[in-house]
């Protein structure tokens, strides 16, 4: 059987995992990324059909046989942490266990998978054994609808999100060229105090270019404070410039940007789902 190249993340997801607790989609592979040095290139990778990125997606199936193995609880939350036995697992991970989860757990779903599935038209059926082009593991979020409304529309979406956290005055620049700032707003902290408020609004798949972090900067550098927002990541470059430049500069990551909306329930429905779990009827196979 052909070694897929997702098992690579067992091993660093379940220490990440022990490290920080618990973690979104997004945080659990930016720490991947950072433990194992992997630069914006590789990170950055798509599939050629879809525009999913390749690293994300593997990471994500690396969750999902991990959860069937019971070393991740199966969130409906979208916070991936370890169970108390994934806990144990962590500090002892072997690399030649994760082909042997693979191999298990493989077996197991070829047993359940329909045999007939020819009149299955799901247009993003998992295959069970390699994430391939265009297949995602989780349903559609919030995030992947932000990621595919138009630019103009972001950046409109984005002040209506600013509306809601009370800033005032926004004005969408977009049109102007005003290099590299897509809008401007006040936010008023009391009758005696109230900041200018540049913004910038990118819709953007995967980890976003330092260089444009420090583009924005140069530009609005006359302003109160800056915010960068976006439905992608912040290298830990651009981390570090959020922290030379203190309460002045605010990059907002996808992560974040999804928690925002969710907690004024801007476009959101909040509803309880359930999944199967695989590792409860594995002694009934």
């Amino acid at each position: 059987m052909k070694k897929p190249k997702f098992i690579r993340w067992f091993k660093p997801l379940l220490e990440v995992l022990l490290e920080l607790g618990s973690a979104t989609p997004n945080e659990a592979a930016q720490r991947i990324a950072e433990k194992e040095n992997l630069d914006e290139e590789f990170i950055n990778q798509k599939y050629s059909r879809s525009g999913a990125l390749i690293f994300n997606n593997q990471v994500a199936f690396a969750r999902q046989y991990l959860i069937w193995e019971g070393y991740l609880i199966s969130s409906s939350r979208g916070i991936w942490s370890l169970t108390d036995e994934g806990i144990k697992k962590a500090k002892t991970f072997k690399d030649d266990e994760a082909y042997k989860i693979y191999k298990k757990w493989t077996s197991i779903n070829k047993k359940i998978k329909p045999e007939k599935e020819e009149k299955d038209k799901t247009p993003e059926k998992i295959n069970i054994e390699e994430p391939e082009e265009g297949i995602i593991l989780q349903n559609t979020s919030l995030l992947d609808i932000l990621k595919k409304v138009s630019p103009e529309g972001f950046e409109k979406l984005c002040g209506e999100l600013l509306r809601n956290y009370n800033f005032e005055d926004i004005r969408v620049t977009r049109l102007s060229h005003d290099g590299g700032i897509d809008g401007y707003a006040t936010l008023k902290i009391n009758p005696f105090i109230k900041y200018q408020i540049a913004f910038q609004c990118k819709r953007y798949e995967g980890t976003v270019p330092t260089k444009d972090v420090h583009a924005f900067c140069s530009v609005a550098e006359n302003k109160d404070r800056m915010l960068f927002i976006t439905t992608g990541n912040f290298a830990k470059e651009a981390r570090k410039i959020e922290e030379e430049k203190k309460s002045k500069l605010e990059l907002i990551d996808g992560q974040t940007l999804e928690k925002m909306f969710q907690n004024i329930q801007l476009g959101v429905n909040a509803k309880t789902v359930y999944e199967p779990d695989l590792s409860f009827f594995e002694r009934y196979f």
